[in-house]
């Protein structure tokens, strides 16, 4: 039984979803007593709060309902016969709207045929056709809920109805709107996936992983780092041999947009309604990965979800991608793990020595302080103050001081630029060598930060010495002025004095001039100077202080020059020190050889869906004879929701990868790798990740064959009303049901299972409505031979080669029109559809087969009513043996 949330969780989920804790608390509680967890009851409520709401608000109708959960008001419990509706030949016979839907009628026996018309029997007059037309125009009508049509203007008051035109104060024009019939292609794109059509994947292009819009971890990049990862032989490998092999893996339709794929024993137990929801009934991570890494290799879809891979990572305050490699590291053997990590050693700076245990690392996040990043340029410096983090920061070297070393590299690294506001550009090589690193450089890594702190040192005292020549600070304020600035208004205004001074004397011998036109036109520069004593003291005194501002601006320019240049020639060393030293094996001069591998930038993850990776295309002949060589090419993978084509994979250059890197974000996510990882052979697939990928893809096709019968089907109804409901709506897939006026038309399977559209009983019609019924008879059978081929199991016994099982290009979908199936179009997804492999279908009743056809009682697949079926023992035995699917491939039955 389970147990009752408190108030705390109710009123916790209650401000998460904005529900009213008074008038939905019943609705909470029974929510949060369904053992399912507040994440997931969250996103439940969001992806659909009208179904949310339904599934948790009690309904006890169904105590007072009949067996087939129609409703009963009569008292009696139990109906013998089914509902004696005339049959109107070719018409959907009408609902009982019953609780669980259509009423199945009677089990036992066929309805009364008392009432009912041969299927022979024609109308045989206008009289007798108008009648049977206007008859079935309002079944068909009740059918979809559309209430009877009344001519004039209704009135429910006490006034008798008028019967006449429709005037202006019939209609209030506030009650006026423009609404929308059908929803848009782009709101459909906002709410879903693309068509199928448009997940396609592009021939060469690899596939990628996204996290959707509503994901409960959508602002991690985990996605792009698994993309990248993949792209890489040796990591593949690496995450293909972590945990154990698995027997089965599964399928669920609903898998690649990020729904879980659960282990039998625990579907087993959900079906019985045993299971108690805990940590072990999650998938398994190992199983996840390796579905994953399949998935990669060989899907026919441009993209997947890797939301079920975030649900079995621990929560915590870092990162996703680094609790990613955390839990691979806890649940994986270290040797198995070992080409993704590489071994951190701290030493002593005076004596070289170990001070502390080493530590293993696969993810390394830079995580520096805004003043690190104001001196960082390139990632050499950002790997500077991680590895020689006490000498940069002091900018000296002292005998208690310390750094690591690296040792034991891998062959795969991963770095992510954190922190406080890193730069807007910094420097990322395309090639990395970590020898400077590397233990056996330790001497030369001390060398190099003596160096690098005297360079420190000598930066400072430059700086130093270049704010006591610039600054100047008032005792009396404490504000800092600028030298230069204070003499440039010195010299400014003692000019101005000097110069007043000189226009003074000049102006009082103008005035002594007697003659006016002489006064007019004279310039006041030719006039002579004459000043009195005073006015020649203060001139004197003035031009002193021009003439010695003049002077120290000078020396102030002369000693910035000079102090620049010294600060040009240290940051030269500084580089040369810190991001040039030691990074060039072929660079002539070195004592000795490198002992580092060469790793190459192999992917970026910029945001959420936006990963560059770089994939190594199959090796080119460049001449006759010569050995072939490799061929890279940058791919830009991004998933945009919200757009017409959101899922985009477009080829760029190494250049452009690094332009648009550097707009896109501050705080890339980078994985280097070796040549060895790179050269490293891919391992062929299990059979049973080989059967889980096939079923993936054969799922894919039947999206796409959907989607081809749903465009042609639209093409032959352009002449039927866009609302007119389906003629078949309440028909059952099965030739022999009894709960249908198939009973009634005849024993022939052929006229049954087309309809019996095939002829005209009235003997007149345009032929729209049998060319639309005869396209639903086709997709009826197509329907029906998708279900056989997802019952059958085909183990192959052939073992595909390294090259066959690692091809990350689209596989070829030769014959798809012709071989794949569509989907069923019940409009029921099941979430996790399994076939038993070994499981045989005891033989049913032409009735229990239509009764069952939906699936098993599991509430991961279709949904069914369990007041209206009885228990069958079979079906837990089928439960256990659920998660194993290989769906077969015609036309690779035929290349066999």
């Amino acid at each position: 039984m389970a147990t009752e949330p408190t108030s705390a969780d109710v009123a916790q989920f209650c401000e998460i979803t904005s529900l009213d804790p008074m008038l939905d608390r019943n609705l909470v509680v029974s929510a949060l007593k369904s053992n399912t967890s507040l994440d997931q009851l969250i996103g439940e409520y969001y992806e659909n709060s009208d179904a949310f709401r339904r599934k948790y608000t009690w309904d006890d109708t169904a105590f007072g309902a009949g067996r087939e959960g129609e409703p009963n008001n009569t008292g009696i419990a139990f109906n013998i016969e089914a509902p004696d509706n005339a049959v109107i030949h070719g018409v959907t016979p009408p609902p009982d709207n019953g609780f669980y839907g259509p009423s199945a009628g009677a089990p036992s026996r066929p309805p009364s045929r008392t009432n009912n018309r041969s299927p022979l029997g024609a109308p045989s007059s206008a009289e007798q056709y108008e009648e049977d037309l206007q008859r079935a125009m309002a079944e068909s009508k009740k059918a979809v809920g559309y209430d009877p049509q009344e001519a004039g203007v209704t009135d429910t008051g006490t006034n008798a109805p008028y019967f006449g035109p429709a005037n202006r104060s019939d209609y209030d024009q506030n009650n006026w709107a423009m609404v929308t019939t059908a929803t848009t292609s782009s709101q459909a794109v906002v709410d879903g996936d693309p068509t199928p059509s448009a997940r396609k994947r592009d021939e060469g292009a690899p596939a990628f992983l996204i996290y959707k819009p509503n994901a409960r971890s959508a602002s991690q990049r985990l996605g792009s780092v698994l993309t990248i990862l993949h792209e890489i032989p040796l990591a593949r490998n690496v995450l293909l041999q972590a945990g154990e092999q698995a027997a089965s893996y599964g399928h669920n339709s609903e898998w690649w947009k990020g729904q879980p794929i659960y282990a039998p024993h625990v579907l087993a137990a959900i079906q019985q309604g045993e299971h108690q929801w805990a940590e072990n009934s999650k998938p398994d991570f190992h199983e996840e990965l390796h579905r994953l890494m399949a998935f990669l290799d060989l899907t026919e879809r441009s993209y997947g979800s890797v939301e079920a891979m975030a649900d079995l990572i621990p929560k915590s305050n870092f990162s996703l991608e680094r609790q990613f490699y955390d839990t691979l590291d806890e649940k994986t053997d270290v040797e198995v793990l070992k080409p993704l990590t590489h071994l951190a050693r701290p030493l002593s700076l005076q004596t070289l020595e170990p001070t502390q245990e080493p530590t293993r690392f696969a993810f390394l996040n830079f995580e520096l302080t805004k003043s690190q990043y104001e001196q960082t340029k390139t990632l050499y410096d950002a790997w500077n103050w991680i590895v020689w983090h006490e000498s940069m920061t002091w900018a000296e070297v002292q005998p208690n001081m310390g750094m690591v070393v690296l040792d034991d590299m891998g062959e795969v690294m991963t770095v992510n630029i954190d922190g406080e506001d890193p730069p807007e550009y910094l420097e990322i090589p395309e090639v990395w060598y970590p020898e400077r690193y590397l233990e056996s450089r330790k001497e030369e890594a001390r060398i190099c930060q003596e160096h690098l702190a005297w360079v420190a040192r000598a930066l400072y005292e430059a700086r130093s010495r270049e704010y006591e020549l610039t600054k100047w600070i008032d005792p009396k304020t404490d504000k800092i002025h600028d030298k230069g600035e204070m003499l440039l208004n010195t010299l400014k205004e003692y000019e101005r004095h000097v110069d007043y001074l000189d226009g003074l004397g000049r102006f009082r011998e103008l005035q002594k001039l007697e003659n006016e036109d002489e006064k007019q036109y004279i310039r006041l520069e030719d006039v002579p100077c004459v000043k009195t004593e005073a006015e020649e003291a203060l001139a004197k005194s003035a031009q002193q202080v021009v003439d010695r501002c003049s002077w120290e601006l000078s020396q102030l320019e002369e000693t910035k020059k000079r102090l620049d240049w010294e600060r040009e020639r240290l940051l030269e060393r500084q580089k040369l020190l810190s991001s040039t030293l030691l990074t060039d094996p072929d660079k002539p001069g070195l004592a000795k050889p490198f002992t580092s591998k060469k790793f190459l930038l192999r992917g970026i993850a910029t945001s959420q869906n936006v990963t560059y990776v770089c994939k190594r295309a199959g090796p080119a002949l460049i001449d006759i004879g010569e050995a072939p060589a490799p061929v890279d090419q940058w791919w830009r993978l991004s998933y945009e929701a919200g757009s017409a084509n959101p899922a985009k994979a477009e080829k760029y250059s190494f250049d452009q990868v690094m332009r648009q890197v550097h707009r896109e974000t501050k705080g890339p996510l980078l994985v280097y790798a070796t040549e060895d990882a790179m050269n490293t052979p891919a391992s062929p697939l299990s059979d049973a990740l080989q059967r889980f990928a096939r079923a993936e893809n054969k799922n894919f096709r039947q999206e796409l064959n959907q989607e081809t019968t749903d465009e042609g089907a639209q093409l032959r109804n352009t002449n039927m009303s866009p609302i007119s409901p389906s003629k078949r709506k309440y028909r059952s897939g099965s030739v022999d049901s009894m709960a249908t006026n198939r009973a009634s038309l005849g024993n022939s399977d052929t006229n049954s299972r087309a309809g019996d559209f095939d002829s005209d009983p009235f003997g007149e019609g345009d032929g729209t409505t049998d060319t639309d019924m005869t396209g639903l008879a086709a997709r009826q059978s197509a329907t029906d031979t998708a279900s056989r081929n997802l019952a059958e199991v085909v183990r192959s016994g052939k073992t595909h080669n390294a090259e066959q099982a690692y091809n990350t290009n689209p596989p070829s979908i030769l014959g798809q029109q012709k071989l794949s199936t569509p989907t069923p179009i019940d409009g029921v997804e099941d979430i996790s559809r399994t076939v038993t492999p070994d499981g045989e279908e005891q033989p049913k009743g032409p009735e229990m087969q239509e009764r069952a056809g939906g699936g098993g009682g599991s509430p991961f697949m279709a949904r069914h009513s369990i007041y209206g079926m009885t228990h069958d023992p079979r079906d837990e035995q089928k439960t256990i043996k659920m998660m194993d699917m290989e769906i077969p491939d015609e036309h690779q039955q035929l290349q066999d």
